[in-house]
């Protein structure tokens, strides 16, 4: 039986480089695989994922970077129990959750992948809102500093153009000096792990975030936890001066880090500081977060 297989392309990424996607297009074709490119609306690859299910479509494969697979999966509806398969070609600026999935741009892996598909079924986090209200997180969500950068950035669009991923360590330098740490209690699991004055919060399901920050290098998108590192109140120069050991991973034992598991987490502020999720802002007030296991069919 023939799949049905669609792309869904960022398609601003697809017309900043516009060469490589034209080419990418055709090979995909010849796959027989069809190609659908994101409008200008914020939600435009979660709606062209709700038409694909609704069409019962077998195979999604995500031609983007970490908000397009964002918006993909929170387009799904998994209660149905019929999600589509889903595979992921980098094509973004920061790309981080193909980094924990060690998935590499180019039709050659997917390629692989349509001969010899090998199913793995991943872990979600799911935020919840004062509302009631949830939303997917497919690798890492954060408040605090980080979400200030991810909010920068994404209101600066030609920043994020002519910097790449780079334009995620380049606003962090630009928000440090004037960011104030507000205060977070965080509960893993019904037990109290933290409260106090903090930088940043950030719940991992993958590894990398912010454009190659290894932020939680232990993290398994398989491993039916989350992780979590909690960054306490520290002089902003010297967290600047730690960028590159926060980049690299080595934060891990830094004394102002503190890195628990679980797999409910909630978080109480005494401010309604935004979330980043995945890259993209969420502005309503996040006060759960839990971790789905293997609810997530990919092809890798």
């Amino acid at each position: 039986m023939n799949m049905k297989r669609v792309a869904i392309v960022n398609g601003r990424a697809a017309q900043r480089w516009s060469r490589q996607a034209q080419a990418l297009k055709a090979q995909m074709i010849a796959q027989g695989i069809e190609w659908r490119e994101t409008g200008a609306d914020v939600d435009s690859a979660s709606k062209l994922a709700a038409q694909c299910q609704n069409e019962g479509v077998d195979h999604l494969v995500v031609v983007g970077g970490d908000g397009t697979i964002h918006q993909v999966i929170n387009g799904l509806t998994f209660q149905d129990g019929d999600i589509p398969k889903i595979s992921l070609l980098p094509f973004g600026t920061g790309s981080d959750f193909a980094r924990t999935i060690r998935v590499q741009f180019g039709l050659r892996p997917l390629s692989q992948i349509l001969e010899n598909p090998r199913l793995e079924k991943l872990d979600l986090a799911r935020m919840t809102n004062t509302s009631g209200l949830s939303r997917w997180v497919v690798n890492v969500a954060s408040v605090g500093l980080t979400a200030d950068v991810a909010r920068f950035v994404a209101r600066h669009g030609m920043f994020k153009s002519v910097l790449g991923a780079a334009s995620y360590l380049a606003a962090a330098f630009i928000e440090i000096p004037k960011f104030q740490p507000s205060r977070m209690k965080v509960t893993l699991d019904g037990a109290e792990f933290f409260e106090g004055d903090v930088m940043f919060v950030a719940i991992a399901n993958g590894r990398y975030f912010g454009g190659a920050v290894n932020i939680s290098p232990r993290s398994s998108v398989k491993d039916g936890e989350l992780d979590v590192i909690v960054v306490k109140r520290l002089p902003k120069l010297a967290l600047a001066m730690k960028s590159i050991g926060y980049r690299q991973g080595w934060h891990l034992n830094y004394s102002e880090v503190r890195v628990g598991k679980a797999t409910s987490i909630s978080i109480e502020r005494n401010r309604a500081d935004a979330f980043e999720c995945d890259g993209e802002i969420e502005l309503d007030l996040i006060t759960n977060i839990d971790l789905i296991p293997a609810v997530l069919p990919m092809w890798l």
